[in-house]
């Protein structure tokens, strides 16, 4: 019996695509070797970085494999507005100045066209956008980075991803 197709952006047929953040909780050293490459694909290489990427088949392949040493899930359309505010740069410009090299009138702009599918991350990077973005560490710290989520931990995937990034933002 075949698999069904899915679409060609992965996203199985729906139209809105959404947005998944990913931050950097652990260190380099005793990195096992697929993780460090699927962190280093991510553009994740320091701790508490932060990407954010459309939630597809792929990308959750990714975040699967390096779930030991990131937090990831879903977020919201003002988390990310804010995160592109506040810590987006391009070629050196804050983002909210230079917003209009990209293409845009304003950040939200930007990040409809993000949530909408219309533009990546990706695309935006080789436009100047400087990706991954550099949090502090979240205020009240992290609660345990060697354990999961579910296990009153740090890592792998959270519901409350948009909490955490308001603190480290």
């Amino acid at each position: 019996m075949k698999k069904p197709v899915s679409s060609r952006d992965g996203c199985n047929g729906d139209t809105t695509m959404s947005l998944v953040a990913a931050v950097r909780v652990r260190g380099v050293p005793d990195t096992r070797k697929k993780a460090r490459q699927t962190l280093e694909t991510l553009h994740l290489h320091n701790k508490n970085n932060a990407v954010v990427i459309q939630d597809t088949d792929a990308q959750t392949g990714m975040l699967v494999r390096a779930k030991d040493y990131i937090a990831y899930g879903p977020v919201d359309t003002e988390t990310v507005e804010s995160l592109l505010s506040k810590r987006g740069s391009v070629n050196g410009t804050p983002l909210p100045d230079a917003v209009d090299e990209l293409g845009y009138d304003t950040v939200s702009d930007l990040v409809t066209a993000l949530d909408e599918g219309e533009t990546t991350l990706g695309k935006l990077r080789r436009n100047g956008l400087k990706v991954p973005f550099r949090l502090s560490p979240p205020s009240k710290g992290f609660k345990d980075t060697r354990r999961h989520y579910q296990q009153s931990g740090s890592l792998g995937k959270r519901d409350d991803m948009d909490n955490l990034l308001k603190r480290m933002i």
